[in-house]
This record gives structure tokens, sequence and C-alpha cells, in this order.
């Protein structure tokens, strides 16, 4: 048995090799892929004809021209125009952020003078040890206004206080409060009632303290007309906040605030008549 080995001959090999040299010499401003692109479809095509037979000379020099043809030379290949250059553009710079505007501090609450502390007045309940502290103000009126003072000296609460007498029941439910044309509704969180000898009843109530904000308090204080309603299930009792019973407003949310601070303290001396002699202390 006879074995034939098919493929290019050291002439052909030979023909390979200079067309490999020719093409890496002229390609040298080529990529080197594209070289090896080149060199692979030459030895397709030899490799193709040593297939069928041995090429003849005639076939190699073919080949060979057509692999040179193929090949662009430095010449061909277009040199890049400045208007195809990268151009690194500036940075731009980053806009500063505005600072916040410092918002302006809580100016402290007025403390009250001594004359104004004269009029205070003070008591403690005996079994509670709940002190009371208002604005001397007339009885008679529908409302006042004080500040409320735990038996240790150091919680402190504020109560705008409703009373009505009259022959017929109210059954107060919440109080109405127009100032100046805007209504506040105040349901209520405290409410007794009682009857008198006379056949004449009684209602006495105040509203939820956490409806009652600086800013509703300061509101009715300064208000040029203000309507308070005292609203029941079986009727209603209307009239308009006097002056001293705004000012007994005004005194009893100074005090809670004075004493919130620490700006007024309480020191309590001999037990009197009605309650107990006490003098205000600044800080």
């Amino acid at each position: 048995m006879t074995f034939v080995t098919v493929g290019p001959s050291d002439g052909v090999l030979q023909s390979i090799m200079s067309v490999v040299s020719f093409s890496l010499r002229r390609g040298k401003a080529m990529k080197r892929s594209f070289v090896i692109l080149i060199f692979l479809i030459l030895f397709a095509v030899v490799f193709s004809a040593c297939s069928s037979g041995e090429p003849s000379e005639s076939d190699i020099q073919t080949a060979i021209a057509q692999t040179a043809e193929a090949i662009p030379t430095e010449t061909d290949v277009p040199e890049p125009t400045a208007t195809t250059k990268r151009v690194k553009l500036p940075t731009p710079t980053n806009t500063p952020i505005p600072t916040n505007t410092p918002m302006p501090t809580e100016e402290p609450w007025p403390v009250l003078s001594e004359d104004e502390l004269k009029k205070t007045i003070y008591s403690r309940d005996e079994i509670s040890g709940v002190a009371l502290a208002q604005y001397e103000l007339n009885r008679s009126s529908d409302t006042e206004a004080w500040v409320d003072i735990s038996p240790d000296g150091k919680q402190f609460g504020f109560t705008w206080f409703g009373r009505y007498l009259g022959d017929d029941w109210l059954f107060v439910e919440s109080l109405l409060v127009n100032v100046d044309g805007e209504v506040y509704d105040l349901p209520l969180c405290y409410y007794n009632n009682d009857v008198f000898d006379s056949g004449r009843v009684y209602e006495s109530f105040s509203p939820c303290p956490e409806d009652l904000d600086d800013e509703l308090i300061l509101n009715i204080v300064n208000g040029d007309r203000v309507l308070v309603r005292f609203d029941g299930s079986e009727g209603n009792y209307d009239f308009e906040l006097t002056d001293d019973e705004k000012l007994s407003l005004e005194y009893a949310l100074n005090l809670f605030h004075n004493l919130s601070d620490g700006a007024l303290k309480i020191n309590e001396t001999t037990p009197v008549e009605g309650g107990v002699e006490i003098w205000w202390e600044y800080e």
C-alpha cells in the first residue's frame, strides 16, 4: 500500500512564506489581525489547489499577485483629520448650594412684674395638694383662666374655665369661639353641674388643654370682637368676651410659661385663711 501526502510541496510553501513576509513588510501600518486574515485566505487558496493536484507556477504567481493587490499600502489608510480628533471638554464647575437662612430664635415670654404678681390669687386644695394661681377677676364673669400647679411645684397646666347660671339646663358640650369672624370649636374635657337652693341650675366646664395652644389664646386676647357660645344639647348661651376676661387669659398664659421656663418660682410660707401666703422668686 502506498501513502500519498496531500498538501503543498516545498516550492509552494516557499511561495506562501514569501507572500507572508511581503505582507508583513507592507502591512506594518495595519493591525496584526488583518495580516493574519490575509495569510489564512492565501493558505486556503493554495491548499485548495494542492488538494486537486500540484499547482502550477502560474497558479502560484496569480495567487501572489491577487494577495498583494488586496493588501492596502500605507498611503491607502487615511490619516484622521482635525475634525475627527476627540476634544476634551472642560469640566463644568459645580453651582454652589445656597445656605439655609437661619430661623429666628423664639423670643422668651415676658416675665410678670412684681406689681402684676400682687394681683395673683393663689390657693391650694387641702386634699389633692394642687394649687391654683390666677389673675384677680370678678367672680361673676362667664369665663376665667388659671394655672394648675402640682403638689411638688414642678408641673404646670393651663385651664380656661366657663360657668353658666340660669333657670334652664344647657348641658354644655363645647365652646364655640368667634374671633373676628374665625370660628373655633373647642370640645370639653371637664363638665359638672348642680342645682342651687333657689332652684337655679349651675354648670361648670373647661375645654381640653391640648386644644388651647398659644396661638389660639393670643388670637383671642388680641381679637377686636370675640364672641363665645356655650353650645349645649338643650340650648345655647351667647356673650361677648370682656377685656377683663381677655386679661385673665393673657395673664394665665404668661404665668404658665414663666413657671414652666423657670423664670418664676413659688415660695410658700405661713398658711392663711383661704390658702397660703406666697412669695414669688425670680430666676
